[in-house]
């Protein structure tokens, strides 16, 4: 279920697509095996990663390939019939979707996609196994790759051990000096979960510093930490 809907103008039309693979197309993914991509990886993951092949890499590696296969076939019927050759395909995050457009590029090299990465799809260590599947194939089909932070570009240099298409992009906008007055009209506003990883303690300490002005702090977000926030 969608749920709720922004109203887009009348030149913007939303197509949908599941991106969640289901218990059926599960099962059916032992049959990765068979395909060249998951062949590739495992030498990727062993050669260049110096890893061990474990059950569950294995398993996060078959269920991405047909999750992603399947998101290319759904692409290519919503493409079916436009001109590409104008288009820039954007993917925000480099989970299977970033995948999916990758595969669309292996097999049709002017086509023109690329995709930001954060940090649950940059750092292994944030995965239950450890691994993150076919970061070096989405390297070399995506045209660019735009991290977030410049931890990130170093991580995909040390740790993906790739060398070029990584560049850094951070989030929000360019360097703008607060402006605050004597009102009661300061207001602050941020927008995450609310777990260690967010640090919305910072926001707080930065806070208590301030003891001339009212200022209205206002998160939305939700998570473990709420009470103590």
């Amino acid at each position: 279920e969608i749920g709720y809907k922004r109203e887009l103008p009348k030149n913007i039309e939303l197509k949908y697509v599941r991106y969640e693979i289901n218990f059926l197309e599960k099962l059916f993914s032992i049959f990765s095996i068979f395909n060249g991509l998951f062949w590739n990886e495992i030498l990727e993951i062993r050669k260049n990663y110096k890893m061990k092949i474990t059950f569950g890499i294995l398993k996060t590696l078959m269920i991405s390939i047909a999750n992603s296969k399947r998101l290319m076939r759904n692409y290519l019927s919503i493409f079916k019939g436009h001109d590409l050759s104008k288009t820039i395909f954007y993917s925000y995050w480099s989970f299977d979707t970033a995948i999916a457009l990758s595969m669309i590029s292996n097999i049709n090299p002017s086509f023109k996609a690329v995709s930001r990465i954060h940090g649950a799809d940059v750092f292994f260590e944030t995965s239950n196994y450890d691994y993150l599947p076919l970061r070096h194939f989405i390297t070399e089909n995506l045209k660019y790759i735009f991290s977030i932070s410049q931890s990130g570009v170093d991580y995909c240099y040390k740790k993906w051990k790739v060398q070029s298409k990584i560049h850094l992009s951070k989030l929000g906008v360019k360097y703008q000096i607060p402006i605050f007055d004597s009102s009661d009209e300061n207001i602050i506003v941020s927008c995450s979960n609310i777990i260690p990883l967010k640090r919305l303690s910072l926001i707080i300490e930065s806070l208590s510093l301030i003891k001339t002005l009212k200022i209205y702090w206002f998160h939305f977000g939700d998570g473990p930490l709420k009470e103590a926030v």
